[in-house]
Formats: C-alpha cells, structure tokens, sequence
C-alpha cells in the first residue's frame, strides 16, 4: 500500500485550523493509502484524535533541517506529502523536490512561487492567474475541492429545509484567541426565540468566561474535542451557526443553515470573501474589534429574513456529492504510455461506448474488423501518435494526435468508470506537452457546440476558441492550442 505522509502544526498560539484540515485528508484517504501525522513537538498532541498514527519532529530540527530530517526518516521512494503551514515556504518546498518528494501543499495566500506537485486552495476566491508555481504544478482550486471529513462529505450529498431558527451553533476554531465564542453567545441569548445554544470549544480553547455563563444559562450546552461524527449530528440538529471563516464554516455549508461568519486572521479572508460572493453567508466582515452588540445587529437582520432558501441552494451547489472522487483522482499517479498493438481490444472498446458515439461526428457503432484496419493503419503512420493514460497503473483514457500540413489534430475519450473525475483536462495537459517536445505545429479540437462537457475539458487544458463553422453537417467549435500556451 502506498504512504502519504501528512505534515502540520497546532497549538493555541497558531491555531488547529491546519491540522483539522489535515485530518479531513487522512480521513478521506486512510482506505486507500498508509497514513501518518508528522508534527512539530509544540503541537497540542490532545487535538490528534486517539487512533491517528503520529510522530513528532524534534525541536531541535529547524524549519530548514526539516527536509533532510524527513528523508532519513520517511523516504522519498516510500512516502508522498502533504503540508499545511506557513513556513512550508518556497525554499522548503523546492528543498523536498530536489529529494525527490511528490509535494500537495494546501495553501491560503498565493504569495510566493510555488514548488509542489499539487496546490490546494478551496476559497472560492482563488483564481489560476493568482499563483506563480512550476509548469508541472497542478491547481486545485475551489470548493470542488473542499477539504471535509467523510461525515461532511456525506452531508453534502443531501438537501435541507429550515422555515425557523430554534436551535444555534456557535463555534470559532481551536483556539479563538479573542474569544469570539462569549461576545457570540451573549448575543444569541437576547433572542428567545433561540431556544438552545450549543458551543464547540477547541482542544486549545483556553478562555473560562463561557463556562461560567453556561452554570447560570440553562440554554448553553459546552462540548469541547468533539468526534467528527459527534461534530456532525450537532450540526444537523441546528438551524443556525455563527463561525469563523475557516474549515468549521465548510462543514456548515456542507450541512446547510444559515450561516452568520466573518473571519479575524489573515488566512480567513479569502475563503470569507468567496463564500459571501457566493451568498453562502450572512457576512460579519472583520471581527477582530466585533462586540457583543455588533452579534446582535447581524443577528437581528437573520431572523427577520424568515426565507433561508437562497442561501441553503447556494451552499448545495458549492458542494456536490463529487469532491472525495475529485480528491482521489488528483492524488492518483497519471502516466502516459503510446499505444501498441496490445490495445486494439481495449481501444475498440472505448471507441463504441454510448457516450463516446454520440459525441463523435459518426455515431454509428464501429465494426470491429473496420477499427483493426484503422487502428494498425495509425500506429503505423508517423503523422499520428495515441496515448493511453493510466491511472495508478490502470488503463483510464485515450488521446490521440494525427499531424496535418500546418496543424494537428487531437481527439480525447476517457474510459466510462473514470469519467467525472476531471480528468480529460489533465489527460489533454499531459499529452500535450509530449506532443510538442517534437512537434511545433499548433494543435486543434473540433467539438459539436452541445458537447458542452468537452468544451470545459479543453478550456482548463489551455485550448482557446478559435472560430465556429459547420463540422460533417455539425455545429461546431474549432479550439486551439499553441506550443508556447504549454507551460
């Protein structure tokens, strides 16, 4: 089985954020893959749950020793790894490469050149043009790549009706360092209409003023280092939430309620931004001088809405019932091998699938004999070159390039059981840049104007419109890619 190591720090000077984030990918993961927690000797260990294989870094390895540390103990040849932290900078990205490290690195800011071999970035705020990384580094932005334990991932596959606010969840992180859970609290308790609160305090929460409010408000229920099962039947028995702009405010949308959130650090802004852009919250904006009567004024509007249908078909779309298969897909190795004579079943195959038919200029089913004329005919044709994409190994699509005077040509099918995983952009990405190490003609695509799936595919490879005319009686697009659009 392969090993992904997963790398973070927490503590209630820094907060938990990175590590809960990276307990949703280890959860998500652990079926597949050998997983272990590394972290740093400061970390609140009382935050890792119980059955989570971990190991500390000693404190006197420093940030830049790191790497090398990390190659005695958990070789490159053994282990991918996944980081979540602002000192996982460009020089400790860059060093992990030169050893030979497959890098995920999930990151907030977009500051500084980036290194690793994938970035996350679930704000919905992020944006491609944003970032400055290596031609091999891979972009997972937005929600379709939201980063939820297993019990939230099942929560957004389902649909919620919420006519009235009885029942509150107040929860700002590990640690909120300015306790924003009291001012939250307080607020909440001027609406009687709110029958119970319910309070999450992080294993870094360190304030005590809520718990003495809660022996004399037999409204407030306190629970603190709940189970991600736990975290989730609480939510769902909530209609309405007041949070930070963190991983907590994703796992709200995934349940879907009104959500009131703002953000109080620099890494929460974007994701605030995106989400309020997206109607997904009621906005708070900065809460780092937020008082108590401040709550109450947001509050005041929320209850007087009465329709929360907007927001909770908002939160639905944001997060669909596809973002674990996305996540498996990113992670999976993808190599690209040409075709031999091997394939001519397994190409056949492909080629009269239902779906391949119909988005072909001829979608009558193809003879066999007539494909292993065609199929012998191209491999021996030096103008045309197909490669198979494997995923971890196994046979997932076919791109296939045929070379003409001025330009070339290029048609993609991805096999049935790996379609809707985003994969024919990275098929399309990959291919190309094998095309062009011996080819400079610009290559195009000519897809019918209703096979609007195709024309997202080859829009995220780099293609961009060319012109529209009639394609073998279709209307059609003509996409193009030049070699230089290749990074």
């Amino acid at each position: 089985m392969k090993r992904i190591l997963f790398r973070a720090d927490g503590n209630g000077e820094i907060g938990l954020g990175h590590l809960y984030r990276l307990f949703a990918l280890m959860e998500l993961f652990s079926n597949e893959y050998e997983v272990i927690l590394v972290t740093s000797v400061k970390t609140t260990v009382s935050a890792i749950p119980a059955d989570y294989a971990y190991a500390l870094i000693p404190g006197s390895v420093s940030t830049e020793q790191e790497p090398g540390w990390l190659q005695e103990h958990y070789p490159a040849q053994e282990y991918r790894i996944v980081a979540d932290g602002y000192q996982f900078d460009a020089a400790w990205q860059r060093s992990l490469k030169e050893k030979g490290y497959h890098l995920t690195y999930i990151d907030d800011f977009c500051r500084e050149h980036l290194y690793a071999d994938v970035v996350i970035n679930h704000s919905l705020a992020a944006r491609a043009s944003d970032y400055s990384c290596e031609p091999y580094t891979r972009l997972a932005l937005g929600t379709k790549y939201a980063i939820l334990r297993p019990a939230f991932l099942e929560a957004a596959r389902h649909t919620r009706d919420i006519t009235e606010l009885r029942s509150a969840l107040v929860c700002f992180g590990g640690a909120d360092p300015l306790d924003l859970t009291l001012k939250a609290t307080q607020a909440l308790l001027a609406f009687p209409e709110i029958r119970i609160i319910h309070i999450v305090a992080g294993a870094a929460y360190t304030h005590r003023g809520i718990f003495a409010l809660a022996e004399s408000e037999p409204r407030i229920r306190v629970y603190q280092n709940l189970s991600e099962k736990a975290m989730a039947g609480l939510m769902k028995a909530c209609e309405l939430a007041i949070a930070s702009s963190s991983t907590i405010l994703y796992e709200l949308c995934s349940v879907k309620m009104p959500v009131l959130s703002g953000y109080y650090v620099e890494n929460q802004k974007g994701l605030y931004q995106g989400a309020l852009d997206h109607q997904l919250i009621f906005g708070a904006g900065n809460l780092e001088q937020s008082s108590t009567e401040d709550f109450k004024e947001h509050l005041k509007h929320i209850l007087r809405q009465r329709d929360y249908s907007a927001q909770l078909q908002a939160q639905a779309a944001a997060f669909d019932a596809q973002i674990k298969q996305r996540f498996l897909a990113l992670f999976a190795e993808i190599r690209y091998r040409k075709a031999g004579a091997e394939d001519v079943l397994l190409i056949y195959e492909w080629a009269n699938d239902r779906v391949s038919r119909e988005n072909s200029y001829f979608s009558e089913a193809i003879p066999l004999e007539t494909h292993k004329a065609w199929f012998t005919k191209k491999l021996a044709d030096p103008a045309a070159v197909i490669y198979i994409a494997e995923l971890n190994g196994e046979p997932a699509g076919m791109i296939r390039y045929d070379v003409l005077e001025d330009h070339a040509v290029v048609g993609v099918s991805v096999a049935g059981r790996f379609r809707g995983k985003g994969l024919a952009p990275e098929f399309l990405k990959g291919t190309a840049k094998l095309f062009f190490e011996s080819n400079a003609v610009p290559v195009e695509a000519f897809i019918k104007t209703q096979n609007l799936a195709s024309v997202r595919s080859f829009e995220k490879a780099g293609y961009k419109k060319l012109r529209e005319e009639v394609v073998h009686g279709a209307n059609s697009f003509i996409y193009k890619l030049e070699k230089h659009d290749v990074q």
